[in-house]
């Protein structure tokens, strides 16, 4: 399927719809066709019930109590099995994925041994736009700019790129701030730094998010309220971007949304912000969907996120730039793996303690980093880490149109010097490449996880 792109304002002149294939959207539009963090956020961020369940008769749905194909539960429950078995055959228009660097895809920066060596052609990033604002560094020579720019044009790659506001100042050392008012100064100067660097990529890009998390990142009077600020604000950055941005002409999306499958978010603690999220893609023409972050217990918990979109937006273009088990993770990182017979054998193996907890493998990994054989066997050995991760989550896109994903790609070396036995969230060993753990003798690129690179070359597009 092919699709021309709509005509456009910019700098007041408006373009006939152009009906010529668009290649670089080509992924998007045939898929079309078809909590973050722990402690004092985990209250915020955490699960709660109950949530959308998957379509009567989709793949993977059981009776209430059961458990159905590839240990994914019933009625949307979650679930502890990290068990899979055969999946259907791929549809035309599967899903591909990426790779997602976050807010720091200058960690690529002259080194696409990463990219070559895991067959990678999506690359996701965010670009924190208060941030950039404040830096003294103009936006063409910024280290983050400079990388997306490389992978794209040394690399081919094509680029996802979220705008991350952070008025509630959640993470980094900026104040909070109120949503600015419709063309208010404030507005136009964030709207100029967020042009000026996605221009300053040189690129075209394939898909601009028009927000990053902005559930989690903007302050409860700009969100939590009728008629939210926030709705309004993101109208308006796209409005901005369409008439004067210079960066091809790429797909827009709102979100992302994150545990959009919750009763309890959707229809108490935002209703107003998801009803005007959804009605501006449902009525703007520049805006084809949504993007999802996917923190999950369960694959349930997963579907039903992408189902509540599917279902909100039946013909909407539909991304996940994050997709992890985290919060099936943290619930076993701190138990003995001597409590289970692999678990037990491996440590029989190494010569650890049958007490040893997954935190505390993974601290001793980080002073004296293990083979990446070593790495991929303890994950086997854990009975609740799901080595299929990647297959099976891309089998969920595939069933509900979900056009490109990007996993995690890179768990550092700097990522040592961090501190993971203190409210410590398990992104890490969920990333494609792990160095953090690893040996690198025979360079970095060897530090892929095992389980997954397959699997992730097999979908890379």
């Amino acid at each position: 399927m092919t699709r021309g792109r709509r005509g456009r304002e910019r700098d007041g002149a408006t373009s006939e719809a152009d009906s010529r294939p668009l290649s670089r959207r080509a992924v998007l539009a045939s898929a079309a066709s078809a909590g973050v963090g722990l402690g004092a956020f985990g209250a915020l961020f955490g699960w709660d019930g109950p949530r959308i369940a998957p379509p009567a008769g989709a793949r993977g749905t059981a009776a209430p109590g059961t458990t159905g194909d590839a240990g994914r539960p019933g009625d949307g429950a979650s679930t502890d099995s990290a068990d899979s078995d055969e999946r259907p055959a791929r549809r035309s228009g599967s899903s591909v994925v990426g790779a997602n660097l976050n807010g720091r895809p200058r960690r690529l920066l002259d080194g696409h041994e990463l990219i070559d060596a895991s067959d990678t052609r999506w690359v996701r990033a965010f670009l924190d736009v208060r941030e950039k604002q404040a830096s003294a560094t103009p936006p063409a020579d910024d280290p983050d700019v400079l990388a997306l720019r490389q992978v794209a044009r040394e690399r081919a790659c094509h680029l996802v790129v979220s705008l991350k506001w952070d008025f509630a100042a959640r993470w980094g050392d900026k104040p909070p701030m109120a949503v600015p008012r419709p063309d208010s100064a404030a507005e136009r100067d964030l709207f100029r730094t967020a042009t000026e660097c996605l221009e300053a990529i040189g690129a075209d890009l394939d898909v601009v998010v028009l927000g990053n998390e902005p559930m989690w990142e903007t302050r409860a009077g700009d969100i939590r309220v009728d008629d939210p600020p926030i709705v309004g604000f993101t109208r308006n950055a796209k409005d901005h971007l369409v008439r004067h941005g210079d960066h091809g002409d790429p797909t827009y999306l709102v979100g992302a949304f994150n545990r959009n499958d919750s009763d309890r978010m959707r229809e108490r603690v935002y209703p107003q912000f998801y009803e005007g999220m959804y009605d501006f893609v449902r009525e703007d023409g520049d805006v084809d969907g949504v993007d999802l972050h996917l923190h999950f217990v369960g694959l349930a918990d997963a579907e039903g996120m992408i189902a509540a979109a599917r279902e909100a937006l039946p013909d909407g273009v539909i991304t996940a730039t994050e997709f992890s088990p985290m919060w099936r993770y943290v619930r076993h990182v701190a138990e003995p793996i001597g409590t289970s017979e692999s678990g037990a054998r491996f440590a029989r193996d190494h010569d650890l303690p049958p007490t040893t907890t997954a935190v505390d493998y993974f601290e001793a990994a980080k002073r004296d980093p293990r083979s990446p054989e070593e790495v991929a066997a303890f994950y086997e050995a854990m009975p609740w880490y799901n080595t299929s991760h990647v297959a099976d989550v891309c089998a969920l896109f595939d069933d509900y149109g979900v056009s490109v994903g990007t996993l995690g790609f890179l768990a550092g070396l700097g990522m040592r010097n961090e501190d993971w036995t203190d409210d410590w969230a398990p992104f890490h060993i969920n990333m494609l490449f792990q160095p953090v753990l690893m040996r690198a003798d025979r360079g970095i690129e060897h530090t892929a996880l095992p389980p997954y690179v397959e699997d992730y070359r097999a979908r890379t597009g």
